[in-house]
């Protein structure tokens, strides 16, 4: 009985490590494909993050007047803040 109770764990282990697997090279894959800043919205994640770490705080939603963030400007800061916060110190110029 106790065989049976570790046949299906040692079974159910490994389809989590077969989906893990399968994640990671779609991702690698994903990534390897698709050139950096050739995605359809990073520059805008950029934009955002990159005023953060200039001015410290999130930008002012105004739909007449979109800064480098567009759309991504209304999602939820936490991410934008904490890129924004270790990119400070980055000479980011170019």
């Amino acid at each position: 009985m106790v065989r049976r109770g570790l046949d299906w764990w040692t079974r159910e282990r490994a389809l989590v490590g077969v989906a893990v697997a399968i994640f990671f090279v779609l991702g690698i894959g994903y990534s390897l494909v698709v050139p950096p800043f050739e995605t359809p919205d990073e520059l805008f994640h950029y934009g955002f993050a990159h005023y953060v770490a200039e001015t410290g705080r999130l930008p002012v939603q105004d739909p007449a007047a979109t800064g480098p963030w567009a759309q991504e400007g209304s999602q939820a800061p936490l991410y934008y803040l904490l890129t924004g916060w270790l990119t400070r110190g980055i000479d980011q110029s170019d």
